[in-house]
């Protein structure tokens, strides 16, 4: 896993996230053990997109995984991709709106879904 800030739009703030960073991720495991041998993802995450949310989140991501060949396992097809783009909106510092919309690419057919999650912090 590797995870960095990009760019900072107040670098001399050590309180302020604003600004843009990026991950990167890879994954393996014995195909005999797992169903999924490989996983590989990476995407941006912007936080203060829009200039008067200073704590919301804009992100986009894409992930590939590649599913075991071992007999038995149940599984057709050898892997899927799967896009992903989310709004993370910080009504308050309690509640929290995240709608996400996941474009999934041959899981036995392609898929479009799209949630919205809602977060209360007591």
């Amino acid at each position: 896993m590797f995870d960095h800030d990009l760019w900072r739009e107040h670098p001399s703030d050590p309180e302020s996230r604003e600004g843009l960073a990026g991950f990167l991720q890879y994954a393996w495991a014995d195909d005999d053990v797992s169903a999924i041998g490989e996983h590989a993802g990476g995407g941006v995450v912007w936080t203060g997109f829009l200039p008067t949310r200073d704590t919301d989140v804009l992100g986009i991501g894409a992930t590939w995984v590649r599913f075991t060949d071992e007999p038995g396992a149940g599984i057709d097809d050898h892997g899927e991709t799967a896009l992903e783009l989310f709004y993370r909106f910080a009504l308050t510092k309690w509640l929290i709106l995240k709608p996400d919309l996941q474009y999934v690419v041959d899981p036995g057919g392609d898929a479009l879904v799209a949630t919205l999650r809602v977060s209360i912090t007591f």
